[in-house]
C-alpha cells in the first residue's frame, strides 16, 4: 500500500493543483475526516467526559506538566536518531540534519495537513525525491521503523498487563478473550525475532515484498540488518524509549489536569491510546484519541482520560509547528541530501 502510494508521491509537479485526478473527492473526505474528529469533541464536551477548562488549570500542578513536556521532547527526538540509524543502516545518503529536518516536516504533516497520509509516508517521499535511486531501500526503511515502534508499543503493554493481571479483571466479558489476547501478543511479540532468522529470508520476502519496496530491497536489507545487530538493538532501544515517553506524556498530563491514575493503568491504557491515535480516520486522531482514552481509563476506574489527552495534544500540536520551518525551507530551496 505504502508503495502504491509513493509510485508518484509529487504527482503535483505533473499536474496542476485544480486538474489532478481525483482532487476533489480528496478534498471531501479530508473534509469528512475534519468534521468525524471536530464531532466527538464536541459530543465528549456535551457528554462531559471532556473538560476543555482544564486548560487553564494546569498552573496548579506545574511539575506534572513541566514532567510532561520534557517526556513530548523525548518522544519527539528518538524517532529521528532510529530512522537516522536505520537509513545508515541501508547506506542511505542521509546525514544528522536530513533526519531531523525530515522527521519534522513528517510531524508537521501528520498533525496539521487534512487527509495527509501520516508521517512516515511523507518522510518516505522527501527522501525518495532526493535520491530516488534508493526508492526500494528508504520504503523498507520506513516500514522497518514503524514496525519497530509498533513492537514496542505491544510488549510495553504486554509486560504491564502481566505485572498486574487483575487490572482489567472487573472488564465486563474480557474473560472470554483472555485466551485469544495473550495468543496475539506471543505472537506479536515471539514473530519478528523468528523473521529474523535466516531461515525465514524467503517467508519474509514474500510477505513484506509484496507489501513494499519488493523482494530484492528485503533481501539486502535483512542481509544488512544481521551484519549490525547491535545498531539493530539500539534502534529498538530507541523504539522502547520513545513509547515510555508517550506513555508518560498522557499520564503526566492526566495528572496534570487533576486525575489521579497509576503508572501501571497508564502503562498498559496509554499504549492502546497511542494506538488509535494512529489510526487515519481524522486528522492527527483528533478526537478518536480523546474518546479512547476517557473510555479505556473509566475501564480501570479512572477519569479524565480525555481531558489527558487533549492535554496531551496541545503539547504534541505546539512541537509539531516546529516542523513548519524545515516544511518552508524545503519547498523554497532545491537543496538534496548530502553524503556526510
Amino acid at each position: 500500500m505504502v508503495e502504491g502510494y509513493l509510485k508518484n508521491p509529487f504527482a503535483s509537479e505533473r499536474y496542476p493543483e485544480k486538474n489532478r485526478p481525483g482532487q476533489r473527492l480528496k478534498w471531501i473526505f479530508s473534509l469528512l475526516k475534519i468534521t468525524i474528529g471536530l464531532g466527538l469533541i464536541i459530543l465528549l464536551i456535551i457528554s462531559g467526559r471532556l473538560n476543555l477548562g482544564v486548560i487553564f488549570i494546569v498552573y496548579r500542578h506545574p511539575a506534572y506538566f513541566i514532567a510532561g513536556i520534557l517526556c513530548c521532547i523525548g518522544a519527539f527526538l528518538l524517532p529521528i536518531y532510529r530512522w537516522w540509524i536505520l537509513a545508515r543502516i541501508q547506506k542511505l545518503p542521509v546525514g544528522g540534519f536530513d533526519a531531523l529536518r525530515l522527521t519534522m516536516i513528517g510531524y508537521f504533516f501528520n498533525t496539521f495537513i487534512p487527509g495527509s497520509s501520516g508521517g512516515d509516508i511523507i518522510r518516505a517521499a522527501y527522501t525518495i525525491k532526493s535520491c530516488s535511486e534508493k526508492k526500494p531501500h528508504v520504503l523498507t526503511v520506513a516500514f522497518a521503523d514503524r514496525s519497530l515502534g509498533l513492537h514496542a508499543l505491544l510488549i510495553i503493554s504486554a509486560a504491564a498487563m502481566l505485572m498486574q493481571p487483575a487490572l482489567l479483571s472487573h472488564v465486563p466479558g474480557i474473560q472470554r478473550w483472555t485466551g485469544m489476547i495473550t495468543g496475539l501478543i506471543i505472537a506479536g511479540i515471539v514473530l519478528p525475532f523468528w523473521f529474523l532468522r535466516k531461515g525465514a529470508d524467503s517467508i519474509v520476502i514474500r510477505l513484506c515484498g509484496k507489501i513494499v519496496g519488493g523482494a530484492e530491497a528485503w533481501h539486502n536489507a535483512l542481509q544488512l540488518y544481521r551484519q549490525q545487530p547491535g545498531m539493530v538493538c539500539l534502534a529498538y532501544l530507541c523504539s522502547v524509549a520513545n513509547v515510555m515517553f508517550s506513555i508518560f506524556l498522557i499520564h503526566f498530563m492526566m495528572l496534570a489536569g487533576g486525575a489521579n491514575p497509576g503508572v501501571l493503568e497508564s502503562l498498559v491504557v496509554a499504549p492502546l491510546v497511542i494506538l488509535v491515535n494512529s489510526l487515519p480516520i481524522t486528522p492527527g486522531g483528533l478526537g478518536i484519541a480523546e474518546a479512547a482514552s476517557a473510555s479505556l481509563y473509566n475501564l480501570v476506574g479512572q477519569a479524565g482520560g480525555a481531558n489527558g489527552m487533549i492535554l496531551a495534544r496541545l503539547i504534541i500540536i505546539m512541537f509539531s509547528l516546529m516542523g513548519l520551518p524545515f516544511f518552508l525551507l524545503n519547498k523554497s530551496s532545491s537543496r538534496t541530501l548530502v553524503k556526510p
